[in-house]
């Protein structure tokens, strides 16, 4: 979710061209907590009907999805936990102080990682080496080469 709303961000501003807008993310972030619910209700509903050809599977396992009836209670487990983690998410939609910290942090996150390229990008522009005078230099390099390889076999 976190993720989600910080890019949500950084296209914003780069792409878009759009100042921060703290309305639109808390509107970003509802629907990133609601999307990720959706998905683990999901998840937790493929686990109940896996369980439930698991307690009828006989013999070998072709995949590592082929569950058996030993799987049924990890896979009730996983049912349980994934509605849970679910309902929790939910739940914060519910608590504007949640929504505004987490759309705090994703801002926090995004303007360190707009940050953390610009200043690569300085860097090293500040590095590359100068395209001007680059093939007389590697033509001086070509003619030296085989005065070093020399120096370099006497040494031997």
């Amino acid at each position: 979710m976190l993720f989600d709303v910080k890019n949500r961000i950084i296209v914003g501003a780069l792409r878009d061209q759009l100042d921060f807008d703290r309305q639109r993310s808390l509107a970003d972030a509802r629907a990133a907590l609601q999307r990720v619910a959706a998905q683990l209700r999901a998840d937790g509903d493929r686990a109940r009907s896996q369980a439930r050809r698991a307690r009828l599977r006989l013999g070998r396992s072709r995949h590592e999805h082929d569950y058996h009836p030993g799987d049924v209670e990890h896979l009730q487990a996983r049912h349980t936990l994934y509605h849970a983690v679910a309902d929790a998410l939910l739940s914060r939609l519910g608590k504007p102080d949640a929504l505004r910290e987490l759309v705090e942090e994703a801002r926090a996150s995004a303007w360190e990682e707009i940050s953390q390229e610009l200043s690569y990008r300085l860097t090293a522009v500040a590095y590359a080496p100068e395209e001007a005078g680059r093939d007389d230099r590697l033509r001086a390099f070509r003619e030296e080469l085989p005065t070093l390889l020399v120096d370099l076999q006497l040494r031997d």
